[in-house]
């Protein structure tokens, strides 16, 4: 059954990236020549395509804890505004042919590989998670406390994958001043969520979560 339902999440992917990405650009045809549009286009299909079928998680939506407090919603406003906003700045400098103010090409190269580089580690997080990803703050009685992978060093690679895709788009469009307005606002976002989820982890695992804590990091090593 896994298999039958994993097409429908790629279609979803394609058909959220067609209406967002490509379906705008029609109004600057030019712009499909650009590497750029493609590029956001294929990763946004990844970012959508490659999330886990979550029917067949051990943890319901129902299941979610009090620490939650919406930080799903707020996730979800602040990387929809990430990716349309700079977008839609990308089209309006296509459709007045304004060039890049830097070297585009340079940022436009860091921004791709950025982004791949976080959908590589957020889809080897999610695997590695398993069963017990899910968007919501929630926890299982039975759940372990994975600590393989990526998550020897990183506590949230799930979220340093997403920051790496999100965070470096204003760099790929050669937009990179919207740096300066979406880095604080994830910063805020994923703050309030790891607060929360490791409040609950605290809860739930105890001494055990307390001792892991100290030994790594939240997102980025020897940074955060």
């Amino acid at each position: 059954m896994r298999i039958m339902r994993l097409p429908v999440t790629w279609l979803k992917g394609l058909g959220l990236a067609a209406l967002f990405i490509l379906l705008p650009a029609s109004a600057v045809p030019t712009v499909y020549r650009d590497w750029r549009l493609w590029c956001l286009f294929g990763l946004t299909i990844l970012f959508i395509g490659s999330q886990p079928n979550l029917r067949q998680s051990k943890l319901g939506s129902e299941q979610k804890t009090d620490e939650d407090r919406g930080t799903v919603t707020i996730l979800h406003v602040v990387g929809y505004a990430t990716v349309l906003i700079p977008y839609g700045h990308f089209l309006w400098r296509a459709t007045n042919q304004v060039p890049c103010s830097v070297n585009g090409g340079y940022l436009s190269a860091i921004g791709a590989v950025c982004g791949a580089a976080g959908m590589i580690l957020r889809a080897v997080a999610v695997r590695i998670l398993g069963r017990w990803f899910t968007h919501t703050v929630q926890v299982q009685t039975n759940q372990n406390l994975v600590q393989s992978g990526p998550y020897r060093w990183i506590r949230h690679p799930s979220y340093t994958g997403a920051l790496l895709f999100f965070g470096t788009i204003p760099f790929l469009l050669c937009v990179w001043p919207w740096i300066l307005v979406f880095w604080p606002l994830w910063f805020l976002a994923y703050r309030r969520r790891i607060t929360a989820e490791e409040g609950t982890m605290e809860k739930h695992f105890g001494q055990e979560y307390v001792a892991y804590k100290s030994r790594t990091w939240a997102l980025f090593p020897y940074e955060y």
